[in-house]
């Protein structure tokens, strides 16, 4: 979430200082953005043409930061089901729902009786009860885990918009890195700020690994 807050906000961050830095007088803060009109008649061309080229970039990462701002935050599921699995995991689940309902009917029957003589037997035969299901209700939740796998998938809405209903989260996080800095690539040299592309410098050990996992 602070991901997407953060890439729009250095977006937006960079605007301002490209206006600031150019002493542009004829525009307030609020009509100051990548995609506002007044603000685009400053830019370059360079500028303006490297913004087209990411047209569709900038258009996903809009949606998806007003809609945690707004909304509805991205979410990451934490497991899919194959569709083989369907049957079996919609019965488990069902049985699941089952058991938690008179699991919840014990406790609300042993908080009704506290106060009644044979409470203390009643509680005993409720515990036994309880832990019955407990086990049962267990005994699902391995199973469904069993069907259950990892997707590193990324969504806020699953009917809003099909363009954007499933993105692979992991590589779209370092893709929005290398729009970020092309963009800023763009704007420093538009002001004349100098870019270190000094090449020996090593780089973590964690950008290795994602270069090789993307790789194979």
């Amino acid at each position: 979430h602070a991901f997407y807050i953060n890439i729009y906000g250095v977006l937006d961050n960079l605007t301002h200082l490209y206006i600031c830095e150019k002493g542009v007088k004829d525009i307030n803060n609020i009509n100051i953005g990548l995609n506002k009109d007044k603000t685009k008649k400053h830019f370059s061309e360079n500028i303006n043409t490297a913004l087209e080229n990411k047209k569709d970039w900038l258009e996903y990462i809009k949606y998806f930061r007003n809609a945690l701002a707004h909304r509805i935050a991205p979410y990451v599921p934490p497991y899919q089901i194959n569709e083989e699995d369907k049957q079996k995991y919609d019965s488990l689940m069902k049985q699941y729902d089952s058991l938690m309902k008179q699991e919840h009917e014990i406790l609300n029957k042993r908080n009704k009786i506290q106060n009644e003589k044979n409470s203390l037997y009643q509680a005993r035969e409720d515990k036994k009860k309880f832990d019955k299901f407990t086990i049962s209700i267990n005994k699902i939740d391995n199973e469904i885990d069993e069907l259950s796998t990892f997707c590193p998938y990324l969504t806020h809405s699953f009917n809003e918009n099909n363009k954007y209903n499933i993105i692979y989260f992991q590589p779209q996080v370092l893709n929005d890195w290398e729009s970020l800095i092309c963009i800023i690539k763009v704007f420093m040299s538009e002001l004349n700020i100098k870019i270190n592309e000094n090449n020996n410098i090593p780089l973590p050990f964690y950008y290795w690994c994602w270069k090789s996992r993307l790789r194979n």
